[in-house]
């Protein structure tokens, strides 16, 4: 055996020993073995110890392969024992078109290409896994503006008309894809700088060219990295499949020390200093509840119900720390019910969820930076990001984006505030929210708070959105949609006073309708329609079109008539609206519709058709209490929408050109046909439920007959 200082031959060396001492062992066991069988020493045949002799010779050399290899470091410590090839491995070259027939041989590694320089794979590498600074892209994206005739890279933006009808995850992911190519237009405007400069030949300091490909590579890693978290967050929405979500979920706050993690009491003490203290905890059990009453996401005796999604959180000023895979569906559940109180996330700004977690904030957030006893587990351990992970606390509502000023620090200004929150009409609010999205993101890209009034930032919004091709009805409103968010001093200002006197005189608003069409059309039509022989779907929508031309209101009163306020005598026919619609007030009396009998026109006789339509739908109303119901089962009541396309579908068949005229087309024809027959403007005030002062009628609803030809005929008389 030879020896080696190498500690690794040395280990070899000693293996081989214990494997030969095995082998004379064995060999022993073996020859005894040998004798006890065969008695005679000369029973054992010549071929046997020839065979055996071989087998010892195999063993010592490969013994003296393997020593040797220890002792040559050259040589491979595996090499093979037997210095004669083995037959079948000796194969013959095959011919090359056969080879070419069988196929390229391939490259099982993924190729790569030239290695790049070495302070460059140590910066880029950081960019695309923590992504760039806000304030170093800003700076980047002002460096490079795109050139006057190459303004086709700018970023499209959506027309304001459009972006008021799209729901607030397309305008997130919209948001989010215009980012994306604002900063392909700066990764443009530097590459087009250096290949414009050697197209021109010019020599300028090298500097130059590699700062602006190095600025454009770091955009364009900032771009990988946002396209790996929106991978990511893809298949996370992915999970959100109720079902998914559920078994997910129901591991996240299983009571175990692993998942269970809770605020920790110093934080939570300043939460409540600055939003005041909640009623009911909902993602909690009885060892990490913070209020007294709280909701549990498995069975506990102590909890006042299992599953917080399965609620309802109106009632309720909450406290909310969710799984961080449910914030999303946290949120959408604070829009459906409604709810006022305190949430807690992650300070995670790039997630898909958080411009929605800002939007539905009523003041400015509160955050916790990173400490190892912000969250802990029942056993005490720290969370295993604590310093990576901050936390963002905010008061949040579903009933309005923002209600800063109507909220104050204790539990009773919540409650009222909600009280207040209700002399804003639902269609209101919802008018605002379009405003409110454009004003946030506005903010967001100029860093600067939404709550601050800041006259020189307002008007640079306001300017934004008139050269956007918004209308003054458009600007005016975004400044309401201000002014309730930030101050009332945003509608009092003078400048911006001045500035909606230019915008008044730049673009000026015009009526819907200069001429308006004459009710005698749709009149002539409906008569051919006898009210016994029609189908009930046509019948519901004759009589929608009487009711709009007779009364003169909205839509929305007819959509409320009830058939209980309906009082039918031998002359007339009485409906009483006791429901809130547009024009109610506290010192106006509710609306009260007239229809009078037309016994000479008995086709078009709007309380005979009401009767009919009465005596049809009885046996298919079931509790529905509604006058007007679907004609198709279930049988629920009309909506205000469906009402409007059955007035629209009657306008179509009688020949109206409803590309012009809409639904509420109605009261300005009827208003205006009874204003040309001479009927008094008190009395169409009254009908249509304007007020004795009002100017309504006057300046938008009074229009010429559209099929008012009586001077062209005068002339061919």
């Amino acid at each position: 055996m030879g020896t080696s200082n190498d500690p690794i031959g040395a280990d070899i060396l000693a293996r081989m020993e214990k494997l030969e001492q095995k082998l004379k062992t064995r060999r022993k066991t073996k020859r005894r073995h040998h004798r006890s069988r065969s008695p005679s020493p000369f029973s054992s045949s010549r071929g046997d110890q020839d065979r055996t002799c071989k087998r010892r010779c195999r063993r010592s050399e490969s013994i003296e392969v393997l020593t040797s290899s220890v002792d040559d470091p050259q040589r491979p410590v595996l090499e093979t024992a037997t210095s004669d090839p083995l037959p079948f491995l000796v194969e013959a070259p095959l011919d090359p078109e056969i080879l070419l027939l069988l196929g390229a041989p391939q490259n099982s590694e993924e190729p790569l290409g030239e290695p790049i320089h070495a302070s460059i794979a140590e910066r880029w590498p950081v960019v695309i896994q923590k992504g760039l600074d806000p304030e170093i892209t800003q700076q980047l994206l002002k460096k490079y503006p795109v050139g006057p005739n190459c303004t086709f890279a700018k970023t499209p933006r959506v027309n304001p008309e459009i972006s008021a009808s799209l729901t607030d995850s397309v305008l997130e992911r919209d948001l989010r894809l215009s980012n994306k190519q604002l900063q392909m237009s700066a990764c443009l405007a530097a590459m087009g700088k250096v290949l414009s400069l050697l197209l021109k030949n010019e020599q300028p300091d090298g500097t130059s060219f590699i700062e602006a490909l190095s600025d454009s590579g770091r955009l364009l890693c900032d771009l990988f990295y946002q396209d790996s978290l929106l991978r990511r967050t893809l298949i996370l929405e992915l999970l959100a499949n109720p079902q998914i979500t559920r078994k997910l979920t129901l591991k996240s706050r299983r009571l175990k020390s692993e998942t269970e993690w809770q605020l920790s009491d110093f934080a939570y003490s300043d939460i409540i200093k600055r939003f005041g203290y909640p009623e009911i905890d909902l993602f909690a059990n009885r060892h990490n509840a913070k209020c007294e009453k709280f909701v549990a996401w498995l069975r506990d005796p102590g909890a006042l119900a299992i599953d917080a999604f399965t609620v309802s959180w109106e009632d309720y000023y909450f406290y909310a720390f969710p799984p961080f895979s449910v914030v999303l569906r946290t949120l959408r559940k604070i829009i459906s019910d409604r709810p006022c109180g305190i949430l807690v996330v992650p300070n995670w700004p790039i997630q898909p969820w958080f411009p929605l977690f800002i939007s539905l904030l009523t003041n400015k957030p509160f955050y916790c930076k990173p400490s190892k006893y912000l969250l802990t587990s029942p056993d005490r351990r720290r969370h295993p990001i604590w310093n990576q992970l901050s936390l963002v606390v905010g008061r949040l509502s579903g009933k309005v984006s923002t209600k800063k000023d109507f909220m104050t620090k204790d539990k009773k200004g919540i409650h009222a505030s909600n009280i207040m929150i209700s002399s804003i009409a639902p269609s209101t609010l919802k008018q605002y929210s379009s405003s409110l999205k454009r004003w946030w993101s506005f903010c967001h890209q100029n860093r600067i708070d939404i709550y601050t009034f800041n006259v020189t930032k307002i008007l640079d919004f306001l300017t934004e959105l008139f050269s956007s091709g918004s209308n003054y009805g458009t600007i005016n409103s975004a400044r309401s949609a201000l002014a309730l968010l930030i101050s009332p001093e945003v509608g009092t200002d003078f400048r911006i006073k001045r500035f909606f006197k230019g915008v008044e005189n730049l673009r000026p608003g015009r009526p819907r309708y200069e001429i308006t069409w004459d009710p005698h059309i749709v009149l002539k039509y409906l008569s051919s329609r006898d009210n016994k022989s029609i189908p009930l779907d046509i019948l519901g929508k004759k009589l929608a079109m009487l009711l709009a031309l007779t009364t003169a209101h909205r839509v929305q009163t007819l959509s409320l008539i009830d058939i209980r306020n309906i009082d039918v005598t031998s002359d007339k026919t009485l409906i009483k609206i006791p429901d809130r619609i547009k024009t109610s007030k506290r010192t106006r009396p509710q609306p009260v519709l007239l229809l009078p009998y037309f016994k000479e026109r008995p086709q078009v006789c709007v309380a005979t058709t009401l009767q009919v339509y009465m005596e049809k739908t009885k046996t298919l109303r079931g509790s529905c209490t509604r006058l007007f119901i679907s004609p198709r089962g279930p049988n629920g009541a009309a909506s205000t929408q469906t009402l409007s396309r059955w007035i629209k579908q009657v306008l179509k068949e009688s020949g109206i050109d409803t590309t012009m005229f809409s639904a509420h087309s109605t009261r300005h024809a009827s208003t205006s046909k009874a204003d040309h027959t001479g009927i008094s403007l008190d009395v169409i005030r009254k009908t249509a439920g304007w007020s004795s002062n009002s100017k309504t009628f006057a300046v938008f609803y009074k229009r010429p007959l559209q099929n008012n030809q009586s001077f062209a005929k005068a002339i061919y008389s």
